[in-house]
């Protein structure tokens, strides 16, 4: 638990680094006996294998004969499934036919015996993200309730001359196929789709593919750059129903080599629960390696929820990307509907006839930037927190949750969706996040004299706040206590701590509604929190509302940065990589609105969000805060009325907030947890490939419930 909110020391981030790299590649083969026969996943953790196959690299000793190797399937040989690696490094197999549950792959060469321990999820889900979300409905032509249904496969081309994509008939092909040099080689424009089911939602990948050509996973056609690009959404939204993934014809990534894959689940507005979000990514990673080969590099990008999606998932499941472009950010999806909720509450106080007025300038000192909280109250982001309205919520009005008609209809509340993180209250309600109990609004401006102790005084004694079904209160929301911690170790409350050996390039763009800029300030203030620096964090700001230049040269430079940290061969930690290998313009900027720099003073730190100038730090975490006791001493140079301090007492009986002190219960986000039993538990250790002569499977090779 967290005493105070300093870093980790360095050693404990590095162990977590070693750790995460243990979770997502295995624990590596050099545990292995005997020490140079192995066989090991790398399409993913042989314990969270999906849909029946697994690549797998087979390394032999070296005076072995590879045609006289054996792999195996639970004990049913698999010949001729060996091929050589493209990189040189031993054997690949895919092999599919796996069972449910668990498999045993062994390798077999001059006597000597290598097993792996698999365990094969269903291609539907879940693989650790706990029982699904229902009910769910499954587009037309679904094969079951988990919307499975054949791969099918399409092409599109660039023709001479245009920047439209056109659908390609590989039967009859047109003549006007644009020619592009990529990985030093020309090949023709032309992209294959491929179109499936993971997780029980839509899934896209597209790929420069020539048809006349064969491809594998031990040998991919030239033109991919071994790059994967990931598409981000938007939003957060609680969806109930399989949805048609985006578009994956990216021309900038994919006339560059790159494979894109659109995920549904990913996108924040379709699916606000990080957990499922980062599963899906898992899986559609498994997929990429299974059908196209190893890859170098992956990294996402997107904009707002698509930020969000990023960061949640990276922080939580760290591995999953080697880097990510973020822009319109918000550290997590509380971090937006928080700043939206304490909007509405103080705008909820200004619209009651009789307070006192307050001026547009006192306004702003107490909200912040007025066009955002407008925004944010307009657009009613808030009702993520409403079980009966929710935002996207996909779930027909008959199943919906109706306090009076329907009491135990389905709930369109971002924590009833994410129920398996926080857990449920006695009620069977989950768990709520939401508190404003001793959170002093206006704080900053009273401090600053802008307002007056008794415009303070009579808009806290009258925010109010919310129960869990979202009915108006006249007492403030409050957290339930049982929720709080495992809304900081599921990562729902983005801590950041597992973010070091990532690269992370933001691009901030001028924006006057809800997606404030100081969001991007939350941002480096939990890195800061969390890593002792931001050093591997690089902030691209404009004073323009557009600025068409920084997305393809974010997506470039974010390219030439994980190349290099792939390409550095020192025996140095990877997060040190990740700082040493920064190009020149991986580097905060402020530019105009065409991409050309500006002295970085000339970004000012803009209006901060409501609940900062109500005394919170920058990193405005979601959660209940400490309290400690009324003092007058707390409020230099501002004289209460006799009257006025009693209402502020009965205002606030408990106390007020102490940011002095971390929020209650405020611990690390836990990386790779598990939510397939009654709470969710880390990940043990990745199986091994161990020494197949012994029937013993040992502890390190059973995945931890």
């Amino acid at each position: 638990m967290l005493n105070r909110m300093t870093p980790p020391r360095r050693g404990r981030r590095l162990s977590r680094a070693i750790a995460a790299v243990a979770l997502m590649c295995g624990a590596g083969a050099a545990l292995a006996k005997p020490a140079d026969l192995t066989v090991e996943a790398v399409s993913t953790r042989a314990d969270l294998v999906s849909g029946g196959d697994v690549l797998v690299r087979v390394t032999l000793p070296a005076a072995d004969n590879p045609a006289q190797a054996v792999l195996a399937r639970n004990g049913t040989p698999l010949p001729g499934a060996l091929h050589p690696a493209p990189d040189g490094n031993g054997w690949l197999a895919l092999v599919s036919g796996l069972q449910l549950g668990a498999n045993s792959l062994t390798v077999t060469s001059n006597a000597e015996v290598a097993r792996l321990d698999v365990t094969n999820h269903p291609n539907g889900g879940p693989i650790f993200s706990g029982p699904q979300i229902q009910p769910w409905t499954c587009l037309p032509g679904a094969l079951d309730a988990q919307c499975n249904r054949p791969v099918s496969y399409s092409y599109s081309y660039m023709p001479v001359g245009s920047t439209t994509f056109q659908t390609y008939n590989p039967a009859s092909p047109p003549t006007n196929v644009q020619q592009i040099t990529v990985n030093g080689q020309t090949v023709p424009y032309i992209v294959r789709v491929e179109s499936l089911t993971q997780n029980r939602d839509g899934v896209t990948f597209a790929v420069l593919f020539n048809p006349n050509q064969p491809w594998t996973p031990w040998a991919p056609q030239a033109a991919w750059n071994k790059g994967v690009h990931v598409l981000q959404g938007a939003g957060c939204g609680t969806g109930f129903e399989e949805a048609v993934p985006g578009s994956p014809l990216n021309d900038n990534a994919l006339r560059k080599g790159f494979l894109v894959v659109q995920i549904s689940l990913v996108h924040n507005t379709h699916n606000c629960n990080h957990v499922v979000q980062a599963e899906s990514v898992l899986m559609a990673k498994e997929r990429v390696a299974e059908q196209y080969g190893l890859f170098d590099i992956i990294f996402g990008q997107g904009s707002s929820g698509g930020a969000i999606s990023q960061l949640m998932d990276q922080n939580a499941y760290p591995g999953l990307y080697d880097g990510i472009v973020i822009s319109h950010v918000f550290v997590d999806s509380d971090a937006s509907r928080m700043a939206s909720y304490d909007c509405k509450v103080v705008y909820d106080y200004w619209a009651r006839p009789g307070t006192i007025p307050f001026t547009p300038a006192q306004r702003e000192a107490v909200v912040g930037m007025i066009s955002g909280c407008d925004s944010h109250v307009n657009t009613t982001r808030y009702e993520v927190y409403n079980p009966s309205v929710g935002t996207s919520c996909t779930v027909p009005a008959a199943l919906r949750f109706d306090q009076v008609t329907n009491p135990t209809g389905v709930r369109c509340t971002l924590q009833d969706y994410e129920v398996n993180l926080v857990g449920r209250r006695p009620d069977g309600y989950a768990n709520g996040r939401l508190d404003t109990v001793g959170l002093q609004f206006g704080l900053k401006a009273l401090l600053a004299g802008i307002i007056t102790p008794a415009q303070f005084v009579e808009l806290n004694a009258n925010i109010g706040g919310h129960d869990i079904n979202f009915n108006r209160i006249a007492t403030r929301i409050t957290a339930d206590r049982p929720g709080l911690k495992p809304l900081y170790w599921s990562g729902a409350n983005n801590m950041m701590n597992n973010m070091s050996e990532t690269a992370i390039l933001e691009t901030r763009l001028l924006a006057t509604d809800f997606h404030q800029v100081f969001h991007a300030y939350v941002l480096r203030a939990r890195l800061d929190r969390a890593q002792g620096h931001h050093d591997n964090h690089v902030r691209w700001r404009t004073l323009a509302t557009t600025d068409p230049v920084l997305t393809n040269a974010a997506f470039d430079t974010m390219v030439e940065w994980l190349r290099a940290i792939k390409a550095d061969t020192r025996n140095v930690p990877k997060a040190q990589k990740v700082i040493d290998n920064k190009p020149a313009l991986a580097r905060d900027r402020c530019t105009t609105g065409n991409g050309v720099d500006q002295d970085l003073g000339v970004c000012t730190r803009p209006l901060e969000l409501t609940r900062v100038l109500a005394g919170a730090p920058d990193s405005t975490d979601v959660g209940a805060c400490q309290l400690k006791a009324l003092n007058s001493a707390d409020y230099p140079g501002v004289a209460f009325t006799a009257q006025q301090w009693q209402t502020l007492q009965q205002t606030f009986p408990s106390g007020v907030c102490d940011f002095s002190k971390p929020l209650v219960d405020m611990d690390w986000t836990k990386p790779w947890m598990d939510y397939s039993g009654v709470r969710g538990k880390p990940m043990g250790p990745a199986p091994v490939s161990v020494d197949g002569r012994t029937t013993q499977v040992p502890a390190s090779t059973t995945k931890k419930r």
